[in-house]
């Protein structure tokens, strides 16, 4: 997968949709997943979930971290991510490689 984009844009979820190659549905999940990690995304005038290059990036590494079976699940993922900055430490989504394009159904 290749996500190019700059830090200032922010995504609509039909917009994060195509940068995370999903399906609506799938990408709904992802970001219900997310913020149950890290608090609420922030809302359009409309209330759909608006998506920062951010937010885009950490869900294609924690995919890609359930992919290659380094974590059970996407939410187990993010948390490990979250934990590990809290601590100010390595962040294991850092080091994943966002290239995939499969979609993956491992969301809780």
């Amino acid at each position: 997968m290749g996500v190019h984009m700059q830090s200032s844009q922010v995504f609509d979820q039909s917009q994060a949709t195509r940068q995370l190659e999903l399906d609506d549905a799938l990408c709904g999940r992802y970001a219900e997943v997310y913020e149950a990690v890290f608090g609420p995304l922030p809302r359009s005038e409309e209330g759909g979930r608006l998506f920062s290059p951010e937010v885009i990036q950490r869900l294609c590494s924690a995919r890609r971290l359930v992919e290659v079976g380094v974590e059970a699940s996407l939410r187990s993922a993010l948390a490990a991510s979250a934990t590990s900055q809290e601590r100010g430490g390595y962040s294991p989504l850092a080091g994943a490689a966002a290239t995939s394009t499969e979609q993956t159904s491992h969301v809780t």
